[in-house]
């Protein structure tokens, strides 16, 4: 993966626009680019996302009373769901229309013309804005189409990290937590997750605090910033 795209989410808020935009091109066959643009007004992405956010959690909370109140917790599930499922229809709309806006659009087509959709890269949004860093990102319709990109968050202020002292050619480290198997087959996790190459998985199933705490402390620890996972 040898192109990197950062886009710059600073100067501004949802409520009132972000007039400064910069998005900065990195491949290591060129120099780097810089591009400006600027974002309007959008606060409706804010709201649906709170309305997302509601919605989901007021599904959990059904869920878990099912068992005491059958009926009717089934019939306000469903409701629910369909309610679900609207906003979040709504809020990729909202989204995909805020990205697409006039004075955001260029750097939509810079990005194109630089990259060929069965390229690997990665894209990083850097904000501190709360709600920024909450938006599911991935629904950016630029971010379906080149379906081997990823996408990150980042902080605008940060410290350049220390070279790894792992050796590249070590196994990945896998902490793998299986939590409830309810509705879940978590079987089927655990077959992918033992097939990965280059790997090597150890396996909590629905442990207590004080074991996850004991794997997390381990003396060989699962260092997330180098070549150690932790999978969830």
């Amino acid at each position: 993966m040898n192109k990197l795209v950062v886009i710059e989410l600073e100067k501004g808020n949802l409520n009132d626009g972000f007039p400064s935009v910069i998005v900065k091109f990195w491949d290591q066959n060129s120099r780097p680019m810089q591009f400006h643009a600027s974002l309007p007004p959008a606060p409706e992405v804010a709201e649906l996302y709170k309305r997302f956010q509601l919605i989901y959690q007021a599904i959990y909370h059904q869920r878990i009373s099912r068992s005491l109140i059958e009926v009717d917790a089934e019939g306000l599930n469903n409701v629910s769901e369909v309610e679900f499922s609207e906003v979040q229809q709504e809020l990729d709309q909202a989204i995909n229309s805020w990205l697409n806006s006039n004075s955001f659009r260029p750097i939509d087509q810079q990005l194109r013309a630089r990259l060929a959709l069965n390229e690997e890269f990665q894209v990083i949004f850097e904000t501190s804005d709360r709600w920024l860093r909450y938006l599911p990102w991935h629904l950016w319709h630029f971010i379906e189409e080149y379906r081997s990109s990823e996408v990150g968050l980042s902080y605008p202020r940060y410290e350049p990290v220390k070279p790894s002292s792992h050796n590249t050619t070590d196994k990945v480290r896998i902490l793998a937590i299986l939590g409830s198997s309810d509705g879940i087959n978590i079987q089927e996790d655990k077959i992918v997750l033992e097939q990965l190459p280059n790997s090597s998985t150890s396996f909590l199933v629905e442990p207590s605090r004080q074991e996850l705490d004991n794997q997390l402390w381990e003396k060989r620890g699962w260092d997330m910033g180098a070549s150690q996972v932790l999978f969830f």
